[in-house]
């Protein structure tokens, strides 16, 4: 599991890496402080132009069996494919039904469901009613007369808005995601905060599912604008998958050269097989070769067991070798990785532990970090402590009085005085009449306004 390390952020803003960059900026290091910080700023602006997207389907009556943590068996029992895996199949003259006359239902969720990958379906946790949903950033999701999902948005009460909350996976890219659909076809499109249709995940125009005679998905193209097949911010063109058995799906990608891509920069999994549990969440990612032999990556990690906990939330990974021996592996490199949750599922602490169950910072890190939000559910403050538990730096967002846009970031370092010496230590988010984002404000630590231009930094 590599939980929040895309190597470009700038369309899929992951908290849990972006609290690595944000400690070496805050760490005033004059070799890393000027480009850091500013890729920070530029990574957020870009944020709230193109906030994460993708959409979501909530079963009833899980059987809510994942609290219970195991070590990996090199055979899982066979269990059903997860029932959105298996898209409705309408006659031709329903197959379009995705117009919104034909909704029968809008359900209301604070926070979507971690997908690993995108043959997954789209779901919601922790559901609101109607009345609840005013007040609260959620996700809002509309189903046509046969219960297939037909757009899903982030929205604070009518309103659609920016990813400014709890991290939500991988797979949100833009503010609203709609999907239509054709005789074995499944069409993503993703659209802007007024409602304009957007390249989301790098020039990923539309995405386009491939399904078979029993609608399981069988592959994903990304094309861009001009209809033409395109590669995503990862360096992917096309997801192809084989459904071997009830509960277990071969998965590859390929880039536009036909090349195998990992499952994400700086995830290096190539070919893997995903097993699903009895509630239809992923279980076990195995990193494995043609013969369907595990395989260790550069990194020592062959299989990544995901765990939730009753409300469907993402609680814990945890990483084996090809020997199914706990190893400090992937990208976070810890054994145990841990997502903490208040009542309401935001993500308020991350953690890691190594394989003999001590104490372990994540890569980039040097201990825990925390979340706090506001009463809207946006994010509010980001903390890292040491491994002292000692404060060593703080991001600190505002939002303007209705929770529907963010208008400024503060960055501090542990003794609580803005760090920004080499560079901003403050951005200020600019809005038209209209309320569209338009650009920012760069702020040295004296509150004096400064110009930096960004210089795009190497990969990881």
């Amino acid at each position: 599991m590599d939980v929040g390390s895309d190597s470009n952020l700038l369309s899929a803003f992951s908290l849990d890496l972006f609290l690595a960059t944000v400690k070496g900026c805050l760490s005033m290091k004059p070799s890393v402080l000027k480009s850091c910080v500013l890729s920070i700023s530029v990574l957020m602006t870009a944020t709230m132009v193109h906030a994460q997207s993708d959409a979501n389907s909530h079963e009833k009556g899980h059987q809510k069996s994942h609290q219970k943590s195991q070590a990996p068996t090199s055979q899982t029992a066979a269990s059903p494919v997860p029932t959105d895996l298996v898209a409705s199949q309408a006659s031709d003259s329903d197959a379009n039904s995705s117009d919104p006359k034909t909704a029968s239902t809008v359900e209301y969720y604070r926070h979507l469901v971690f997908r690993e990958s995108p043959v997954e379906n789209i779901r919601g946790s922790n559901p609101l009613t109607e009345k609840d949903r005013h007040q609260n950033l959620h996700f809002k999701f509309v189903r046509d007369s046969l219960g297939r999902i037909t757009e899903v948005s982030q929205m604070l009460g009518d309103h659609v808005v920016s990813s400014n909350g709890s991290w939500e996976g991988f797979f949100w890219f833009a503010p609203t995601l709609k999907i239509s659909y054709q005789p074995n076809k499944e069409i993503r499109t993703f659209y802007n905060l007024v409602g304009e249709q957007v390249a989301a995940h790098g020039q990923v125009y539309q995405a386009e599912f491939s399904l078979d005679a029993a609608g399981q998905r069988q592959t994903l193209q990304f094309f861009d604008q001009a209809g033409q097949p395109v590669n995503s911010e990862w360096g992917i063109t096309k997801y192809q998958w084989q459904h071997t058995k009830p509960g277990t799906v071969t998965e590859q990608r390929f880039n536009l050269a036909g090349t195998s891509m990992p499952m994400r920069p700086n995830l290096l999994f190539h070919q893997v097989r995903l097993e699903f549990g009895n509630d239809d969440l992923l279980d076990f990612v195995y990193h494995i070769d043609g013969q369907g032999n595990l395989v260790n990556n550069p990194t020592g990690a062959a299989v990544d067991r995901i765990v939730y906990d009753f409300n469907d939330n993402f609680i814990r990974w945890q990483v084996y070798n090809q020997q199914l021996q706990p190893v400090n592996g992937n990208a976070p490199q810890v054994a145990i990785g841990e997502h903490l949750y208040d009542e309401r599922g935001n993500k308020i602490a991350l953690r890691g532990f190594s394989t003999d169950g001590a104490d372990k910072a994540l890569a980039g890190t040097e201990g825990l970090t925390t979340n706090q939000y506001d009463r809207f559910g946006n994010l509010e403050k980001i903390r890292e402590f040491n491994a002292e538990k000692q404060l060593i730096a703080e991001i600190q967002f505002s939002y303007s009085a209705d929770g529907r846009r963010r208008e400024w970031t503060h960055f501090y370092d542990g003794k609580g005085q803005l760090a920004g010496n080499q560079g901003p230590a403050a951005v200020q988010y600019l809005y038209n009449p209209e309320g569209k984002h338009v650009g920012q404000k760069l702020f040295d630590a004296k509150m004096q306004e400064i110009n930096m231009q960004h210089k795009k930094e190497p990969s990881a």
